[in-house]
């Protein structure tokens, strides 16, 4: 087997769980601050600010379990290590940084200049 894509792999897994248990710890505390709701406006505003705050940080790592389970799928696919913009293979250098690249270098800066 491909000794790059068994490590991203390992990797891959390793950081999805680490974030799954993170979005289960931030989901408890936002039901934390929800539940101890009291106080004067200034503690309400407080948890409302705490409150979107968790939200974002879920959504943030949301949508990273989201690109971990898409990498996850192209190395089931065999596609995994080439770019689903121009189909050209995905620098190994790259692909030791960022697994769940999906985007040659080429194709990942023009995306992000838009």
């Amino acid at each position: 087997m491909d000794p790059l894509m068994d490590g991203a792999r390992k990797s891959l897994v390793e950081r999805r769980e680490t974030l799954l248990r993170r979005v289960r710890t931030l989901q408890g505390e936002e039901l934390e601050l929800m539940t101890a709701r009291g106080g004067d406006w200034v503690d309400t505003a407080l948890d409302d600010e705490m409150h979107t705050v968790l939200g974002s940080l879920q959504e943030t790592e949301r949508r990273e379990v989201q690109r971990i389970d898409a990498a996850l799928k192209r190395m089931n696919d065999g596609a995994w290590g080439w770019c689903i913009s121009c189909g050209n293979r995905i620098e190994p250098k790259r692909l030791r940084a960022a697994p769940e690249a999906a985007h040659c270098l080429g194709c990942a800066e023009v995306a992000a200049a838009r």
